[in-house]
């Protein structure tokens, strides 16, 4: 029995002990979206963004007065395009800019700003990668950011699963149209997305099946034939109104079925580009768009 209570008791300290710090306990231990491992001692006073996502992650959260500093394409929300500096692009963040702003905590996107994280840890700045890939991933980097600034992420993880709920019920047991994705089209070439994609994994659950679902790689070079070839019941671009015209009126895309029928239809480009809350309405609007007849409200409100 005292063997057996020794056994009880190093498990419950070493579960106890392996707990995450809540959110607003210092020192705060975690794990980021690359799997570093980081500590922050103190409530970050000073926060930079390297990445939209995180800036309306951020600002979501009710802590956009913490941003010193974000990226140029951080443009939501209105108050994310008034602040100054903009500390570079995704793919260029200015160094210099960043250490002099002398941020608490910089959060960044994923491996493709690599080599910036590498530098600015190396000039002993705490870096957190905090941009996620799929859909299911962004509660963990809302989880993520709101843990290391301190805020309650519970009210918007709360809206994110009952819209999810609301466009998964609208089309249960419905016929799943295909769908097909324009990232780009034309003279930029046919890219699209695939498995392991957070926009993959939107329209799944608003009711369809992505054509490119099974292509080799994530984010993908699409070829007219193969798109004539498998001839989408519905296809959605990342534009607006006059991209639409654009594709339909493309010679060789006209054979297409979803143009013929004007099943083509534009997506913020903005909020279906971004892994981040704005991506819930998303979802909900395609489901709209795949099965009109469904009743999707706006679940979370």
């Amino acid at each position: 029995m005292k063997r057996m209570a020794c056994i009880l008791l190093t498990v419950f300290l070493a579960t106890l002990f392996a707990l995450p710090v809540l959110a607003g306990e210092y020192p705060y231990a975690g794990v980021d979206l690359m799997g570093g491992e980081f500590t922050i001692d103190k409530a970050p006073e000073k926060v930079i963004s390297l990445a939209a996502s995180n800036t309306e992650i951020i600002y979501a959260l009710g802590m956009g007065d913490r941003l010193v500093g974000v990226d140029v394409w951080s443009n939501y929300p209105t108050e994310a395009v008034a602040l100054e500096p903009k500390v570079g692009d995704f793919n260029g963040p200015d160094i210099e800019k960043i250490v002099a702003l002398e941020p608490d905590v910089v959060f960044a996107s994923t491996s493709l700003q690599g080599d910036a994280m590498l530098k600015l840890r190396e000039l002993g700045i705490q870096v957190v990668s905090s941009e996620a890939t799929s859909y299911a991933q962004i509660a963990q980097s809302i989880e993520l950011i709101a843990g290391v600034i301190g805020a309650d992420a519970s009210v918007l993880l709360d809206e994110m699963q009952s819209k999810q709920r609301t466009a998964e019920e609208a089309v249960a047991g419905a016929v799943r149209p295909r769908v097909y994705y324009a990232l780009s089209f034309g003279e930029m070439g046919d890219w699209t997305c695939g498995a392991g994609t957070f926009i993959d994994d939107i329209i799944t659950m608003a009711g369809g099946v992505n054509v490119a679902h099974d292509g080799p790689v994530p984010w993908l070079m699409y070829s007219l034939e193969q798109l004539i070839s498998d001839d989408p019941d519905i296809i959605l671009i990342s534009g607006d109104a006059d991209m639409v015209e654009a594709l339909m009126a493309l010679p060789g895309y006209s054979v297409l079925r979803a143009v013929s029928q004007g099943k083509v239809f534009a997506v913020d480009p903005d909020a279906s580009s971004r892994p981040a809350p704005r991506l819930r309405d998303v979802m909900l609007e395609i489901a709209k768009l795949l099965r009109p007849e469904a009743d999707v409200d706006e679940g979370g409100q």
